[in-house]
């Protein structure tokens, strides 16, 4: 499901991405060496702050944050680690550049809806460990995004001007592309609601017994 960078929300995202970058390289090509791992207060040395910055990119653009190695590439934490153990220069540069490449690669392979699913995702994990139940996940059935056992699309050669739901609409089995993403991730984190789609007025019409099937489903949670 991957879409262009170069339109809507990946462009978006990688434009601010290169500008947050360019901040950073300019702090890695502008700042004497004799202030890289030095200054009056301790948390705004430039290394530590260059390498907190890096590593949190490389933390959020990884598959498995559960098990990122913080820490691990310059034997110390960024806020941790004395002065004279923070990366050269040099290592925060490769550094910087590996992350660069890794999250701009990570941004081209998103979508909106796998944007979306992965942030939902993470609060749901936040609840789960703090003790909550995901008992549920309810979509809009025969939404193209939220569509948890219906689907629907528009038929091929209907003009858009002239397009009128439902008869000129296809219904076809599966998830919406927002509830397939949301699926995937939530199986990843081991949290297995059930899903139960509601259908609008209008699918209604088109399903009249899923309605009635949707409140046996909620009735027997």
């Amino acid at each position: 499901m991957d879409v262009d960078p170069a339109t809507g929300i990946g462009e978006a995202l990688l434009e601010a991405f290169k500008l947050i970058w360019e901040m950073y390289d300019e702090a890695l090509e502008n700042i004497p060496g004799e202030h890289w791992r030095a200054g009056e207060i301790d948390y705004l040395i430039p290394a530590r702050q260059v390498y907190h910055a890096v590593e949190t990119a490389d933390f959020y653009s990884g598959t498995s944050p559960d098990d990122f190695p913080w820490g691990q590439r310059f034997d110390g934490g960024c806020f941790d680690s004395p002065p004279e153990e923070l990366p050269t220069r040099e290592q925060a540069r490769e550094y910087h550049d590996e992350v660069r490449m890794k999250v701009t690669d990570w941004i081209r392979g998103l979508d909106a809806p796998g944007i979306l699913a992965r942030e939902e995702v993470l609060q749901l994990k936040e609840f789960v460990g703090n003790g909550a139940e995901i008992p549920v996940i309810v979509g809009a059935e025969a939404s193209p995004s939220c569509g948890v056992t219906v689907v629907g699309r528009w038929k091929e050669g209907v003009p858009v001007s002239t397009r009128k739901f439902p008869q000129d609409v296809d219904f076809v089995p599966g998830r919406g592309v927002y509830m397939e993403e949301l699926e995937k991730l939530l199986n990843e984190k081991g949290i297995e609601p059930a899903w139960i789609g509601v259908p609008g007025k209008s699918t209604k019409k088109v399903f009249p017994e899923m309605f009635r099937e949707t409140l046996k489903k909620i009735r027997e949670l």
